[in-house]
């Protein structure tokens, strides 16, 4: 079986021109959106603070940015970053999933939009 993947758009909501289109992995491993440094840097995102994270390397710090739009298909959402090292890929985390109502499908290798809603765009407030 594969790596899920989507195309992604990240937006700065404070300066709409800073905006970048990359191929990131879909991983319900990870929380949040994580990208590398050198496009936070690029998207030129807030620091907000830096947050305590489990890895496969064990415990260590992290950045964490503010003031991001996150596009998958037709669906968006505003969400914080975490800051990943350069040699990393983008990942899409759980979170940004749940907001956006998506569906991970390892067997298609995508993300489809939640069939309990019949395909529209829902969320929950259970």
């Amino acid at each position: 079986m594969g790596k899920v993947q989507v195309e992604i758009e990240v937006i700065n909501l404070l300066n709409r021109e800073k905006k970048v289109k990359r191929v990131a992995i879909v991983d319900t491993g990870v929380t949040m959106l994580c990208l590398p440094r050198a496009m936070i840097e690029e998207l030129e995102l807030e620091f907000l603070r830096f947050v305590e994270v489990r890895t496969t390397n064990g415990k260590t710090q992290r950045r964490i940015y503010g003031g991001a739009r996150l596009f998958i298909k037709d669906r968006s959402a505003t969400v914080d970053v975490v800051e990943l090292d350069d040699n990393l890929p983008p990942l899409v985390g759980v979170v940004p999933l749940e907001v956006m109502d998506f569906v991970v499908y390892p067997d298609k290798l995508d993300v489809f939009a939640n069939p309990e809603h019949n395909g529209e765009y829902m969320i929950d407030l259970l």
